[in-house]
């Protein structure tokens, strides 16, 4: 039940991508079942040619090989040549140029296709990671969703180059075997059974091994490119701490995981054709020495049906092979397909959004009777009511494990809500359109990613449409700006990958600037000072306050002394709001839970 089960996935799989491409599958049969013809032909056009070398032709033992020999001897009576030998081999000739030009179209316009295909369905992953939620990132290693951007399309395309392959051999073997089957059907089916017998035995067993090699490859391959990517990401503070080896050890140990997956796959790859040659080809001269053993004076007469199987064995011999070894190279291209598969089914081409456009706050943000859960834990959210008003400054404080990140991506639509629900005005924000409220959010998170670029570029998120001017006000605002134009290049100053030439306030002051670049109506701090020393972070505060004039402020943060200026501070306590308050009213309680937060960073 369970091979049945894998054998209707598979065919499933292959199914789905093959159905997006019929058209040129459609075509490609036609131009397969013309080559197959004339590689039919091809054989039936030799028949003469061997009689006017050996003076004879295949014997035959039936009446409709006696006619296809008759039928193609008649035809040469229509060529204007009188040697027979020419004749045919003239046409052998033409047969030859068009099947091996239409081969070679063929061959082109699945190349074509199948580059294609690759690039395609890069595109379409892209496309589908940049619509899929936010929570959708939170279980996933960057250096996995970077390799099945590149491996799985790559397979993919090999995968649907090699079915048309598959059918243009079998179209070849099936001509070639009928044509042989017409002029002596008892060795055609000798031949059949032969090879039936060796797929059975050596050839369908190594499939699901093939498959077991290259799902062990992918994993590997996959850990290998999430290993490098982390120690890439964190090369200082590794190389700082002496840590290299562990990320190294990790890579090199997968590396050989994917090596011996690799070694033997090829290897199983490569073996059916070589094994069918050996096997065909000894039964074919073993099959000589018996008929010269036992009538030698008779076995002239069989040099022709002996040439005429052995030119046929050598046509349909790789055709038979690559038909074998066809199974195994889709079990070899499985797992990478299957995992593209599985990521199309579970990424839908555009998260199910809202229609209503975000023009920006009028009154307020509320939350009613919201609750978040995750699987194997506690309410994340448990009943949350509140309100945040347009253009007040509010922050989110707790313990870790409270709920504030949850809080945060309940806000800005990327956490699914178990009850309850948030609405922006009187809009409820699953109404809302996801685009048109981002863009009027500016984000700060702890981790300032800052890109390879200019100063200007990094600002402006590399937007074409964002002025030098737009720029520079943000910059003023972030008071980043005075830094930037005392640089030697100003704004056109190269950051390194990382922000490795700027300081971390100063990394964070550019990180603010790009926030406001475009003026948003909602500013959202997530840990923005957590990761900078005191000194720093005043500056940076100071930075925030001034651009965050005029608009509405959500702080989500465990250092206490940046929510001083705030409007507003929500207590969270394991999913629960506990209290809220200004920094005044809630410091003046000491049975509250604020007030021995503070006493446990020491400001109180």
């Amino acid at each position: 039940m369970r091979n049945k089960l894998t054998q209707t996935k598979m065919f499933t799989i292959i199914a789905f991508f093959m159905k997006r491409h019929i058209k040129i599958y459609s075509f490609l049969a036609i131009l397969g079942l013309i080559i197959g013809i004339l590689e039919g032909l091809n054989l039936i056009v030799f028949i003469p040619m061997l009689n006017s070398l050996v003076g004879a032709t295949p014997q035959v033992n039936h009446d409709s090989g006696a006619i296809l020999l008759n039928l193609v001897f008649a035809t040469l009576r229509f060529i204007p040549i009188e040697d027979s030998f020419i004749a045919a081999g003239v046409i052998f000739l033409f047969l030859t140029v068009v099947k091996g030009a239409l081969s070679l179209l063929y061959e082109y316009v699945v190349a074509f296709a199948s580059g294609a295909i690759l690039k395609q369905y890069r595109e379409e992953l892209i496309e589908r990671y940049k619509n899929a939620p936010l929570s959708f990132f939170d279980t996933q290693r960057a250096g996995g969703l970077l390799y099945n951007i590149n491996m799985p399309p790559i397979m993919l395309s090999k995968l649907l180059y090699t079915m048309p392959r598959a059918l243009i051999d079998f179209l070849r073997f099936f001509f070639v075997i009928a044509v042989l089957f017409y002029t002596s059907p008892i060795i055609t089916l000798s031949m059949i059974a032969l090879g039936a017998l060796l797929y059975i035995v050596a050839s369908r067993p190594l499939t699901k091994v093939s498959y077991k090699l290259s799902l062990a490859r992918r994993g590997a391959e996959q850990e290998m490119s999430a290993v490098a990517t982390e120690w890439f990401r964190g090369i200082r503070p590794i190389r700082t701490a002496g840590a290299d080896h562990h990320w190294v050890d990790t890579f090199s140990e997968k590396n050989e995981v994917s090596r011996n997956a690799y070694v033997k796959t090829s290897f199983l790859l490569a073996s059916p054709r070589h094994v069918f040659e050996l096997v065909a080809f000894s039964a074919l001269f073993i099959g000589m020495m018996i008929a010269y053993w036992q009538e030698p004076n008779a076995f002239a007469t069989q040099v022709a049906t002996i040439g005429f199987f052995a030119m046929g064995l050598a046509r349909v011999l790789p055709s038979f092979a690559t038909l074998a070894r066809t199974p195994m190279d889709i079990r070899t291209m499985l797992p990478d397909v299957e995992n593209l598969y599985s990521i199309f089914k579970a990424l839908p081409k555009k998260e199910i959004d809202g229609i209503i456009k975000f023009e920006g706050l009028e009154s307020g943000i509320t939350l009613k009777n919201v609750s978040v859960e995750h699987i194997g834990r506690v309410k994340a959210l448990d009943n949350i009511n509140l309100t945040i008003p347009k253009g007040h400054v509010v922050a989110f404080v707790g313990t870790s494990g409270a709920g504030k990140t949850t809080m945060l991506n309940t806000l800005i639509g990327s956490q699914v809500l178990a009850e309850g629900q948030v609405s922006y005005d009187t809009t409820a924000l699953a109404d809302l359109n996801k685009v048109s409220l981002l863009s009027n959010v500016g984000y700060v998170g702890q981790e300032v990613l800052l890109f390879h670029g200019t100063i200007r570029e990094n600002i402006a998120y590399f937007k074409k449409d964002i002025s030098i001017e737009k720029v520079k006000k943000a910059a003023n605002l972030a008071q980043i700006n005075h830094f930037i134009e005392e640089l030697p290049n100003g704004y056109d100053s190269i950051v390194g990958e990382g922000g490795v030439n700027f300081s971390g306030g100063q990394a964070q002051r550019l990180a603010i600037a790009r926030a406001v670049v475009n003026n948003p109506d909602i500013l959202i701090l997530d840990e923005a000072t957590s990761a900078l020393d005191s000194s720093s972070e005043k500056m940076v505060v100071e930075a925030i306050q001034h651009a965050s004039q005029n608009r509405t402020v959500i702080i989500v943060t465990h250092r206490l002394t940046t929510v001083k200026w705030a409007d507003v501070i929500f207590v969270l306590n394991k999913g629960q709001l506990v209290e809220s308050g200004s920094w005044a009213d809630l410091t003046k309680n000491e049975s509250s839970s604020f007030f021995h937060l503070c006493q446990e960073q020491g400001i109180l």
